[in-house]
């Protein structure tokens, strides 16, 4: 199992490393999209699956299909790591706010 969040409440390496390249996207800013690198399908899945929110590949990036759903299972974690996602991806903080 690989783990989003360390002891200390920030991103692990591998979650940095999954993450990166990462973007939002849809017509309501809703998504994340996530290039699939070499390596990188299996970490992805890992975090994903963990967190319990809805997602799945498309073409060829993973797809995280709400923003808000996933901000709130990262803040459940540790909210230093959501920040820490909103350095690594462009308008992650305000991204699907009702």
């Amino acid at each position: 199992m690989i783990k989003m969040v360390n002891k200390s409440g920030i991103l692990t390496k591998n979650a940095r490393d999954a993450f990166q390249g990462a973007f939002i996207c849809g017509p309501f800013n809703e998504c994340i999209r996530i290039p699939r690198g070499s390596g990188k399908t299996k970490r992805i899945a890992a975090i994903l699956n963990s967190l319990n929110i809805g997602w799945g590949v498309d073409d060829d990036f993973a797809t995280i299909y709400r923003v808000k759903f996933f901000r709130e299972a990262v803040s459940d974690l540790s909210p230093a790591a959501v920040s820490e996602l909103s350095e690594m991806i462009p308008g992650f903080a305000g991204a699907d706010a009702d």
